[in-house]
Formats: structure tokens, sequence, C-alpha cells
């Protein structure tokens, strides 16, 4: 959790940056579902500075929409999500930041609606909207089970033994 909590500490002014590399996106996606409410608030409130850019950027886009997933996700699971830092510059809950984005979607429908990328983070706005939360996949699949190896030469002798 260290390592997390570092990392979002070190986003607070390159997040948009780091979202469309392709190298550091890949990283930030997956910490994202193990951010807490204030983290991800904190980065989702500075994605939102460049939302469109962002949103058009195959990297960006796929942040973002792992970023919207965890704020349904922990608005799910509680109701009511306080800020760790009452000395914050940005008061607002996670949930108010998702009605913020929806609306600058709204105003500007048409523009991300023609982007590919960014349709995919309007697909997650609406479903958030709509109530329908995304369960994760498991990020470690359960291990097939090994096969048992049967001896070629005892089952001829019990298929020669039946005849």
């Amino acid at each position: 959790m260290l390592f997390v909590r570092n990392v979002f500490k070190e986003l607070k002014t390159v997040a948009a940056g780091v979202a469309t590399d392709y190298v550091h996106s890949y990283l930030l996606q997956h910490l994202v579902s193990s951010a807490e409410p204030h983290q991800l608030q904190q980065l989702l409130s500075e994605l939102s500075k460049d939302f469109y850019y962002v949103c058009s950027h195959p990297c960006g886009a796929k942040v973002v929409e792992s970023a919207l997933l965890q704020c349904l996700r922990l608005q799910a699971l509680s109701a009511v999500v306080e800020d760790e830092d009452d000395n914050s510059e940005n008061p607002m809950t996670l949930e108010d930041l998702f009605l913020m984005l929806c609306a600058d979607v709204e105003a500007k429908f048409l523009k991300y609606s023609l982007n590919r990328n960014s349709t995919f983070v309007v697909r997650t706005l609406f479903r958030g909207l709509g109530g329908v939360i995304h369960k994760p996949e498991p990020v470690w699949k359960e291990k097939p089970k090994p096969r048992e190896i049967v001896d070629k030469d005892s089952t001829q002798e019990a298929e020669i033994g039946r005849a």
C-alpha cells in the first residue's frame, strides 16, 4: 500500500501525462483498483482538467475507464465517502466529481462520441448513471487442474483382460 500511496502522491501534477504514456498508463490502470477513495478523487479531479485530451488518447481512455469503474465500485460499497484530507483544495465527493464529468461529456457529446477512444469512457459514464456496476475480472485466474497421466501399457492390458 505504501507503493500505491507514493505513486498517487507523485501524480498530483502530472496525471494527464502519465495516463497518456504507453508504459506508465498500464501500471496506473492496475493501481487504480487498489486506490483509496481520496486517491481516486485526486486522480479524477486532476484528469478532469484536460478530460477530452485524456479520453481521446488510447491509453488515457483505459485509465479513465478504470478509474470510473473503481469510483462506481467504491460508491456501491459505501454511500458516504469522506476525504482524509480536510485541508484539501477540492472538497468534491466522488459522486460530485462523477456528475461533473458527465456534465462535461453532455456539453461536448458529439465531440466525445465521434472519437473511438472516448466512446468507451462515455459508455462507462452511461452505465454509472444507469446504476450498472461492472465486476472486475480476477487478475490471477485459477490454474487448470493437471491431467491424470495414464500409462498406455496398463490400459492396453486392462482392455485385453476384459476381452
